[in-house]
């Protein structure tokens, strides 16, 4: 019988909290650190897929790679600032018209993200079941060619729709969970398409180097306090949406709103992206054991840890990336500092650098190599020997002798 790897553990571990809440009702501070680990060392192990040979092996292959996301310096710096726009505006549209014309505004566009999202997941873990069925050549369906404005924003002006067997039902099986999540509004529902955007999200994004992330990570720190302590639009939100920006956590039977705890998908997502960069570190410079990731995902776990104990000291909301941020950032730091590893640390990147003929090649990271072993010294090559000045030509002596 083959050894059960650490994702497989991670995967079960998600699928027994899940199902057991149906039954019992497990420790919340159990069910809240577990699950939100599982899920950011899912997307950080997918998110090896990032890694230049992977995306090397992946253009190979007939489908090609995946569309992924890398984040610059200046994105990081607006990502706050936008965060802040979409948060005002949400609190405004439900101060004005209501909780329910925002819900069915999110709902359609949850329904078409969580789609996707949930297809890929259950494609992806259901092609590692069954192999030959993932690999059919058997397809159904045709290409279709988008009209001119639609193709101007895709980019593209082709969607190929032809779909294998195994394809056709991971689609059909995602069809009908969506239409059960918009009838009934079932908390397990809203946790699979949330655990299918934390895990897309991490696999396809890039912070771009550590020290972006860390910028990243900084700004989100101020930003969730600011609108957590400083005002009531979080709190607000966070309580009026009802749709799949949020993991539940049942704390009794009844199904009521207020007898769920919550965990802001930002929470798993933001930190997730730092530790997937740090794993793609680790795995970069081949280091046995990968001590940045693992360090840095015990503190991320320490860190929810506290936020829950403080929430329920204060019976108060809590902003967890106030916990979180440091917990992450300190980790990584002492690590690096422990092993003499911080500057490379800090100079590590995936951004990709514009060569001369316009292409683009991602940036090698800085990484400290081994000393190499003493070679001895070549020998000195002879100097070549001066050649003699040339004589004098025979008219320059004869002016220099007319002089």
């Amino acid at each position: 019988m083959a050894k059960p790897t650490p994702a497989n553990l991670a995967a079960l571990a998600l699928l027994a909290l899940h199902a057991s809440s149906l039954l019992t009702i497990p420790p919340l501070a159990l069910n809240v650190v577990v699950t939100a680990t599982a899920i950011v060392y899912l997307g950080c192990r997918k998110g090896l897929k990032l890694l230049p040979g992977a995306k090397a092996k992946a253009a190979k292959t007939k489908a090609g790679p995946q569309e992924t996301v890398t984040l610059s310096a200046t994105e990081a710096w607006q990502f706050p600032l936008y965060g802040s726009l979409a948060l005002c505006g949400m609190y405004a549209l439900i101060k004005v018209l209501g909780k329910k014309v925002l819900n069915y505004i999110l709902l359609a566009y949850f329904l078409g993200i969580g789609l996707v999202a949930v297809e890929q997941l259950l494609e992806a873990e259901a092609s590692r079941l069954f192999k030959k069925a993932a690999r059919s050549r058997k397809r159904r369906g045709r290409v279709v060619t988008l009209p001119r404005v639609i193709a101007s924003i895709a980019e593209q002006t082709t969607v190929d729709l032809r779909l294998n067997t195994l394809q056709q039902v991971c689609w059909g099986i995602t069809l009908i969970l969506m239409i059960g999540y918009a009838c009934t509004k079932h908390w397990l529902l809203n946790n699979l398409i949330a655990v299918a955007l934390c895990i897309g999200g991490i696999e396809s994004i890039s912070i771009g180097s550590t020290r972006t992330a860390a910028l990243l990570l900084a700004l989100l720190f101020v930003y969730d306090v600011t609108w957590v302590f400083g005002t009531d639009v979080m709190v607000t939100v966070a309580k009026g949406i009802d749709g799949p920006v949020k993991l539940l956590f049942r704390r009794s039977f009844d199904d009521a709103e207020k007898n769920f705890s919550m965990l802001g998908l930002g929470d798993v997502v933001v930190p997730g992206l730092f530790l997937a960069l740090l794993l793609r570190f680790d795995v970069t410079q081949k280091r046995r054991g990968k001590p940045f990731f693992r360090s840095t995902l015990l503190a991320y776990a320490c860190g929810l840890a506290l936020t829950l104990y403080v929430m329920f000291t204060f019976d108060a909301a809590q902003p967890a990336l106030l916990y979180l941020v440091p917990a992450c950032l300190g980790a990584a730091a002492l690590v690096g500092v422990c092993r003499g590893e911080f500057a490379e640390l800090a100079a590590y990147s995936e951004e990709e650098e514009p060569l001369s003929n316009g292409a683009v090649s991602p940036r090698k990271p800085r990484a400290k190599s081994p000393k190499r072993a003493a070679s001895p010294k070549r020998a000195a090559s002879p100097k070549r020997a001066k050649s003699p000045k040339r004589a004098a030509s025979p008219r320059r002596s004869t002016r220099i002798a007319s002089q």
